[in-house]
């Protein structure tokens, strides 16, 4: 219905806008390439004039999709300027250990993890320890009472929060 009025609409402009020779000669033409040729720039306008709405939210959303400019992504994430401690070294010489040392002394805090037992095993321990702490992963949900940390899979994490503390356990993910 909305289509057969806007087909309705657009032979209207035209009609109005084109010589009526012109406007006979393409009827006759009949659908074809030449048809389509002398038609788009008139249909361009028509468009212009009646969506202006509908054309600025295609515009924007072809924008907000455009993968070719990350550096426009996360602007309020690229504003701040955080501080970032990168641990290296070989296995078990306590990099997970001091992180999570860090992160249990922050106010509020995040660990981010490759692997959901690696999240419920620093979850267990946090707690454990007397930190209040969440759990978020694909598959479980623990919200803890008044927690202000949060072991999940970096597929959960929310990037709308701010936090004093974020672990990525795992860099290469």
């Amino acid at each position: 219905m909305l289509r057969r009025l806007q087909t309705h609409k657009f032979c209207n402009f035209f009609f109005k806008e084109c010589i009526a020779d012109i406007a006979a000669y393409l009827v006759s033409l009949g659908p074809s390439d030449y048809a389509i040729k002398f038609l788009f720039p008139i249909f361009l306008e028509f468009s212009l004039k009646e969506f202006p709405d509908e054309i600025m939210k295609f515009k924007n959303m072809v924008a907000s999709a455009d993968l070719t400019k990350p550096q426009t992504w996360f602007l309020s994430a690229r504003a701040m300027k955080p501080k970032i401690v990168y641990h290296c070294g070989p296995t078990n010489s306590g990099k997970t250990c001091n992180s999570l040392q860090r992160f249990m002394e922050a106010e509020k805090g995040i660990y981010c993890s490759p692997l959901r037992l690696l999240a419920m095993e620093v979850f267990n321990k946090v707690n454990a320890l007397g930190v209040y702490c969440s759990l978020l992963t694909g598959q479980e949900k623990k919200h803890v009472p008044f927690s202000n940390h949060v072991a999940c899979t970096v597929e959960i994490v929310s990037v709308d929060d701010l936090y004093d503390v974020a672990v990525i356990d795992e860099r290469d993910i």
